[in-house]
């Protein structure tokens, strides 16, 4: 890892370097470390300060100025290289089963989504104001930053968030839960300051801020209301979903299958109930209760699919249980991060974790790598894929390099904010933005 962080910095001369270039590190491992700094939190710590100091100075919202990959191709995954891939980018793990028939697919996935990427080191800083508190428990907490001279209490107060790079059209959702008990019931009355800041395409560092009044969370339309239920049904039941599935990973890998079989049915029976919580709250609208039923269904159903693979376990059948576990692991982070991993690993992949949404690519061998990984998951309504037909009968025998189309807009996120006093859900969406 030393050496590959040093041949990268070779090629950059500042920091202007650093941040026009998409700089990542893609590891094939068979999961194991058997030389050099072994212990997770030691070497994570390592590689991260290893690459901060090679930042020429940039400050603490760009200078993790690369993003590390791991796919993990042995059934002895360490939880070191699990976290070096959750910790060191914005993805999912990636657990490559070698005898798959997609193999080749799915080692071109990181490379995907780097091309794909247009923008990165974007940061997220939520500061609530006059009273409002956070509930930190109930707040999103995958991608979440420790801040800088943190004190007792300021987790109340401010949450940061970070994430490596995003992909074209893709979705970041962050939840904040917001206490109001010791604020005022004036409309004006600011609640919450929300700070987005990323490096766009020209290596250029952008800021958008904006201010939260109470009286942005009273929403009159009734179809707003019924769109922010069915958002925040995906949250909590991802939440759910994700801590189901780390404690059943915890419990395989120590050998306690009974209990991992409990995590995953306990997980399953508390999205269901989450659906039908949320599906009589949009008793008004048949088409959001459909996407509720439809989301919930898609995260038991991969419950279902690992509880029936972790019941298979026998014994001391170690290397099931190994792969087992990674297999968790993989389903779990891209769950939680709503970014694709590994074929034939999630189920309803493209509700849960879907592809880039991308028009067109910058050349001829990408275009082709590209459209075979959409083919093959299956994607129907694929922009890029109608695009692509396009192409090829007008291409023929003359090769056509088209560019990335930069027209296409960008989510940066959603910020959901809940107001715990009223039992209200209430959503601030972030405008577009284009690289």
């Amino acid at each position: 890892m030393r050496i590959i962080v040093h041949n990268i910095f070779n090629i950059c001369f500042s920091a202007k370097d650093l941040l026009e270039y998409r700089n990542a590190i893609i590891v094939f491992s068979d999961g194991e470390i058997n030389a050099g700094i072994q212990e997770p939190g030691k070497l994570v710590h390592y590689v991260r300060e290893k690459i901060r100091n090679m930042s020429f100075g940039l400050d603490d919202s760009q200078n993790q100025w690369v993003t590390i990959s791991v796919i993990a191709t042995g059934n002895d995954v360490s939880e070191t290289v699990y976290l070096l891939s959750k910790i060191c980018s914005s993805e999912a793990f990636y657990h490559l089963d070698m005898e798959s028939n997609n193999v080749n697919f799915d080692m071109y996935l990181p490379i995907l989504m780097r091309k794909t990427a247009v923008v990165w080191n974007v940061s997220l800083l939520a500061e609530t104001l006059n009273g409002a508190r956070l509930i930190n428990e109930e707040c999103t907490q995958d991608c979440k930053i420790r801040l800088r001279y943190t004190v007792k209490g300021m987790e109340r107060t401010k949450k940061a968030f970070f994430f490596y790079d995003m992909q074209a059209s893709s979705k970041k959702h962050v939840g904040l839960t917001i206490s109001m008990d010791n604020v005022c019931d004036d409309t004006s009355t600011e609640i919450a300051n929300i700070r987005e800041s990323y490096t766009s395409f020209s290596g250029k560092r952008k800021c958008t801020t904006r201010i939260i009044q109470t009286e942005d969370l009273q929403m009159e339309d009734e179809k707003k209301k019924q769109k922010i239920i069915e958002k925040n049904l995906m949250m909590d039941a991802r939440t759910v979903s994700v801590i189901a599935l780390q404690n059943a990973a915890d419990n395989v890998r120590s050998g306690n299958i009974a209990a991992s079989t409990a995590d995953l049915e306990e997980g399953g029976s508390e999205v269901q109930k989450l659906c039908e919580k949320y599906g009589a709250m949009a008793s008004t609208s048949e088409d959001v209760k459909l996407n509720i039923n439809l989301y919930a269904t898609s995260l038991m159903k991969n419950m279902e699919n690992l509880l029936k693979a972790v019941q298979g376990i026998t014994g001391d059948d170690n290397t099931n249980k190994n792969r087992q576990w990674a297999k968790i692991k993989t389903v779990s982070s891209a769950i939680e991060r709503e970014v694709p991993t590994v074929s034939e690993t999630v189920s309803n992949s493209n509700l849960l974790c879907p592809l880039p949404a991308i028009r067109d690519v910058s050349s001829p061998q990408t275009r082709q790598q590209i459209g075979n990984i959409y083919t093959q998951r299956g994607v129907r309504d694929s922009v890029f894929l109608e695009n692509l037909n396009t192409i090829l009968e007008k291409q023929q025998e003359k090769p056509v390099t088209m560019i990335l189309n930069r027209k296409i807009q960008i989510r940066i996120r959603h910020v959901f904010i809940r107001l715990s006093m009223t039992g209200c859900i209430m959503v601030w969406r972030s405008p577009p933005v284009r690289p």
